[in-house]
């Protein structure tokens, strides 16, 4: 082959590796964008979180409680007392043996106390068992026999911090993980971890899908057994279109966790086994053409 088919030939492959680049790339973004499916994991010590039960599969067994329901009417005639339930204010009754069966719709916020009491508050009237305000307060002792409490809801984990709150998110971190066609080539029922970070002491999370709190699946347990006065809470948001709000103290708008094209990319073993081997063959082809070139320069001269 003459000198000039020789560069012809390599000019070709280098234009076919082009091509070849920016096809994968231009395919890996419309199966990105079109084939995934992303869910939020979230891991969490706090001591404030706020559920919306979703569905009707919520219950909860709880082998002794204290309930507190407000009065119709203060009683001031009652001696004030630093209980979680002034009986100034709540009607008190113990039981045992409670079945909580949430309901659809109905939202709660869960607060630790300084005595690590678990505090269920019950911030709507969905069930008439449990008026709005009514608390069902569980000692540390019954939190620890009634063991984990799993929940399908939508959930915020902490509270927005201020000046003499003393429940609030002390951290814990979450993942971005992505199904889908490029995370599956080659591989069955593969879920890449795309992105990951820290939650800030104080802060809030929530899994947001489209302008409503996603679904998520989850559980709460007593962070006692680890040395803390805390709950732990994991939470898997149900597959989809989904992105993670992040809000902080001073902020009016929340920061806005959605990974992109990179993050996936990034995370992909099979485009960045691509991109070597792509660069491998370029590299292959620029060294021919150059050693080439050289032989050529000198059978010239």
């Amino acid at each position: 082959m003459s000198m000039f088919g020789r560069l012809k030939l390599i000019g070709a492959m280098r234009l076919l590796l082009m091509l070849l680049a920016i096809c994968s790339l231009l395919f890996f973004m419309i199966v990105s964008t079109f084939s995934k499916t992303r869910t939020f994991l979230i891991e969490a010590q706090t001591t404030a979180a706020t559920i919306r039960f979703v569905g009707n599969s919520n219950i909860w067994m709880i082998p002794n409680a204290a309930i507190c329901r407000l009065k119709a009417q203060p009683d001031l005639t009652q001696e004030e007392t630093n209980d979680l339930c002034d009986r100034r204010f709540y009607d008190v009754e113990k039981q045992d043996g409670l079945v909580a069966a949430w309901r659809d719709g109905m939202t709660v916020k869960i607060t630790v106390s300084q005595r690590d009491e678990l505090v269920i508050g019950v911030e709507n009237d969905v069930m008439p068992s449990f008026q709005d305000g009514t608390k069902i307060i569980l000692s540390p002792e019954a939190w620890r026999e009634a063991g984990a409490l799993t929940f399908a809801a939508q959930v915020t984990i902490g509270t927005p911090i201020g000046n003499g709150e003393i429940n609030f998110l002390s951290g814990g971190r979450w993942e971005a993980r992505e199904a889908g066609f490029t995370t599956s080539m080659l591989r069955s029922n593969v879920t890449e971890v795309i992105k990951t970070g820290e939650l800030v002491r104080g802060g809030t999370a929530t899994v947001w899908s489209g302008e409503s709190p996603a679904e998520t699946f989850g559980h709460i347990t007593s962070g006692s057994s680890l040395g803390g006065d805390y709950m732990d809470i994991v939470a898997l948001s149900r597959p989809g279109d989904v992105e993670l709000h992040l809000g902080y103290f001073g902020t009016n708008k929340p920061t806005v966790v959605r990974p992109d094209l990179i993050d996936a990319a990034i995370s992909n073993p099979l485009l960045l086994a691509l991109a070597i081997i792509l660069s491998i063959l370029a590299s292959a082809s620029q060294f021919y053409g150059d050693v080439r070139d050289r032989k050529g320069a000198v059978k010239s001269g």
